[in-house]
């Protein structure tokens, strides 16, 4: 992946097709902390790209019967996080569900991940917690989040 020239002008959000799979699971990959995944079968998955490099991506559930859109992943390539990036395909996944007659929630461990302040900042709010969500991680509390469009 070419990150010398990180031009955010030319970042283009469009929808997930097949041929995006190995570098959405590259991406997916990078994260230490806990696992990424990309579900094919989510009803909306949109991919950053900056110029042939797919640098991000992200999908969302759409839950009909309470009017909800579960965000199931946000993740963007190490090299570009703090770009913009996660920003971007956060307002396309909005729109998404905006457009569905949804709100965003999701769950998010742990509860002090850095990545928490990107939501507060970007207007989710703390809907919820759950102390015994991940089986077998001690400690390890899951946050609900949730944005009402």
């Amino acid at each position: 992946m070419k990150t010398k020239n990180k031009d955010k002008n030319n970042i283009v959000i469009r929808a997930y097709t097949s041929n995006d799979l190995d570098a959405c699971q590259r991406i997916a990959g990078q994260s230490t902390d806990y696992a990424h995944a990309l579900d094919e079968n989510a009803d909306a998955i949109l991919v950053a790209e900056h110029g042939k490099d797919i640098i991000g991506f992200g999908f969302i559930q759409i839950w009909d019967w309470n009017q909800t859109a579960w965000l199931g992943e946000l993740i963007v390539d190490k090299e570009w996080r703090n770009a913009g990036v996660g920003g971007r395909l956060l307002s396309h996944l909005e729109d998404e569900a905006r457009n569905r007659g949804c709100r965003v929630t999701m769950d998010h461990p742990p509860s002090d991940h850095p990545v928490i302040t990107f939501y507060l900042t970007n207007g989710y709010r703390i809907c919820g917690y759950n102390d015994n969500f991940y089986p077998g991680e001690q400690g390890s509390t899951a946050l609900f989040l949730c944005k009402d469009l």
